[in-house]
């Protein structure tokens, strides 16, 4: 939980702390239609 509200504190403030990058379009657009395709079969 401290580490949590840590790193809100360094976001709200405007340091960078690191993570992956946001999806494409396309990555978006792929991972909708494969967990389309997966929940069909179901």
């Amino acid at each position: 939980l401290n580490i949590r509200d840590f790193m809100e504190t360094m976001r709200s403030s405007g340091i960078q702390t690191g993570g992956p990058a946001a999806l494409s379009q396309t990555e978006r657009r792929e991972f909708a239609n494969h967990l389309d395709r997966i929940l069909a079969k179901r």
